[in-house]
């Protein structure tokens, strides 16, 4: 196991908030072991183990209805999520009680190694969840970032498909849901107000212009153009392909639904959020919440599986800043730019040259270098891979009525059925805030080899167990997304050094990250200060730095798994090829690391271990 002294000695800091998992409720799922992680123990895979997590991961999902659309599996449920406390109570009764069965009917010792493994995981998933339980109200129900506000029309539009008259009802029942589940945000809002857990001033007056935004248009108002959710819905249910009656009576329902129902359940929520913002503070940082120490504490253990301490991340980040300066000003002095390394910086954060018109034509000009960027990968992936995905991605902009408050760039997962792609959304609000030398690291970030190559090939392993498919740490999928960006120059991509100054700015801002998530919720830095330094050490432009504080103010500990996993990745990859000399092939590394699913960093180091020791022998 890692301890401490392993961490600060080899600076893996690991960064993973362990994403609630998921799981898929057919029966099935063999508990094989793979060619990688596994290493020939005799015992075979247990049928009982494999119907004890499939009957667990049934219940999971079928409680949750908004997952299993999004998983691809049923379209004709119209019930969203119960997000009471009461619901996140029960939850984790039932997760403590199933580890409790686990332990009582299973012995490890009789298991296979990868049967081990799976237990492990579930045991370790379980444990982390109890841990973070006691923080559970500190997190903020509603802001700039993520909400039902715009959660809910992100996934209608997005997640929820209409292919037959039980969907298309499904899709109108959702909609005259909203009211309720509106309510029941509100509910919780207040919970957490009444403990004084309030989001920054800031994101609440951003929350209230995106809300508003939702409500513009047809049927909400006379403007004549039809608000995202009205052209949806007439788009969806146009496609079923119902009889002319139902057809029409549907679309009268979701338009009645649209005006009578959702815009009064915007506007009570809209008034909700104006009186939190005039009781919230300006302060960013969640030193100010009750306890809010111990609570950023427990963020940084949760989104880095590893026992940190945010001075123990503090300094990490600073000493990946200066290492990564040195990166850079050696491009500067190759490209023969006459200037220090700051005015090269600036430099790359202004020139016209690297930047498209801020027009339709010039958002259409970057997405297709995006897509070109994606096709160029993925024409390299054999050199890297042995697995590729079966399910394809697709770039997309992402949708006016989210773009102000949305991140740069992200991924959406492909549907278990098929039915939807991989997705690679960048944000083009404002083409000032993406250059052109950040193309490639992005698209192979979020697309190939990243983060579309990770959760596809996850998904699609169906020699796990099923839990292991569908769940995740934020640490090992971002961490692999930065170890993806570098990944492109061992293949001979970044021709252009400016894409590979690029590159190392995108590995840069992770790890200035690190500085600056625990400087604004530990050091208790001001704003101000965050900016600067944020500004002054990478070629970022202001724009872009002050929308990164916004997401670290709300999402506490989270930015620290992207550098921290890529450490980790990079650091097993070196001590396996060292032990391994020659008989190293990197295919089969990175079969390892995807094939077996995301890992919390601890267990990944005892997986690749073994794996080495296997083949060493």
């Amino acid at each position: 196991m890692l301890t401490r002294r392993d961490v600060l000695r080899t600076g893996m800091l690991g960064g993973a908030a362990a994403v609630a998992v998921a799981s898929l409720p057919w029966a099935g799922a063999a508990a094989a072991a793979t060619e990688g992680a596994a290493t020939g123990a005799a015992a075979g895979p247990s049928p009982a183990l494999d119907l004890f997590f499939t009957e667990f991961d049934k219940g999971y999902v079928e409680r949750r209805p908004q997952l299993e659309t999004s998983l691809g599996l049923r379209y004709d449920r119209g019930d969203w999520d119960d997000i009471s406390d009461e619901a996140a109570q029960r939850e984790q009764a039932l997760e403590q009680e199933a580890v409790a069965r686990l332990e009582a009917a299973f012995d490890p010792a009789t298991l296979s190694e990868q049967d081990r493994l799976s237990v492990e995981l579930f045991r370790f998933r379980a444990q982390q969840n109890a841990e973070a339980f006691p923080w559970r109200l500190h997190a903020y129900t509603i802001n700039h970032l993520y909400g039902a506000h715009t959660g809910l029309p992100a996934f209608l539009i997005n997640q929820h498909r209409v292919v037959d008259a039980a969907s298309a009802a499904a899709y109108v029942q959702r909609l005259k849901g909203i009211p309720a589940q509106f309510a029941a945000v509100e509910r919780e809002t207040l919970r957490r107000a009444e403990m004084g857990v309030l989001p920054p001033k800031f994101s609440l007056a951003k929350a209230v212009e995106d809300a508003r935004s939702i409500i513009a248009g047809a049927p909400f108002d006379g403007s004549g153009e039809d608000s995202a959710l009205w052209a949806d819905a007439k788009a969806k249910l146009a496609r079923a392909r119902l009889p002319e009656a139902e057809h029409k009576a549907l679309l009268t329902e979701a338009e009645s639904a649209l005006r009578d129902g959702v815009k009064p359940a915007y506007e009570r929520l809209l008034a909700l959020l104006a009186s939190l913002e005039a009781r919230a503070g300006t302060d960013d940082g969640v030193w100010k919440l009750p306890q809010g120490e111990d609570y950023y504490r427990a963020c940084v253990r949760r989104h880095t599986t590893l026992p940190m301490t945010p001075d123990e991340v503090h300094e990490f980040g600073l000493s990946e800043v200066k290492r990564l300066h040195g990166e850079l000003d050696a491009i500067r002095k190759a490209t023969g730019f006459g200037g220090d390394l700051p005015a090269f910086l600036t430099y790359l954060r202004s020139d016209p040259r690297f930047f498209f018109p801020d027009t339709d034509a010039g958002r259409e000009a970057y997405l297709t270098e995006a897509r070109a960027a994606v096709a160029a990968m993925q024409g390299k992936l054999p050199l890297l891979f042995r697995t590729l995905p079966q399910a394809p991605v697709e770039v997309r902009r992402v949708e006016p009525f989210r773009e102000k408050s949305s991140p740069p760039a992200f991924y959406n997962r492909p549907s278990r059925d098929g039915s939807r792609p991989g997705i690679y959304f960048i944000n083009l609000a404002t083409m000032r805030e993406r250059p052109r030398h950040e193309i490639e690291a992005i698209a192979y970030h979020e697309a190939v080899p990243g983060h579309h190559m990770q959760n596809a090939i996850q998904q699609e392993a169906d020699n796990l167990p099923i839990f292991r498919r569908i769940g995740g740490y934020t640490v090992f999928g971002e961490g692999w997304g930065l170890y993806a960006e570098k990944l492109g120059k061992e293949v001979g991509l970044y021709q252009d050094p400016y894409s590979d100054a690029g590159r190392l700015n995108n590995e840069l801002w992770r790890a200035i990250r690190l500085v600056v998530d625990s400087g604004i919720h530990a050091r208790r830095w001001t704003r101000e200060q965050a900016a600067d330094y944020m500004e002054s050490n990478s070629m970022i432009p202001r724009e872009s730095v002050e929308r990164e504080i916004n997401r670290y103010a709300v999402n506490p500990g989270q930015a620290l798994a992207y550098k921290v996993g890529m450490r980790a990745i990079e650091d097993l990859r070196a001590k396996a090829a060292a032990k391994l000399g020659a008989a190293f092939d990197l295919r089969d590394f990175h079969e390892l690391i995807l094939v077996g699913g995301s890992m919390p960093l601890p267990i990944l180091e005892q997986v690749v271990g073994r794996w080495t020791d296997a083949r060493k022998a």
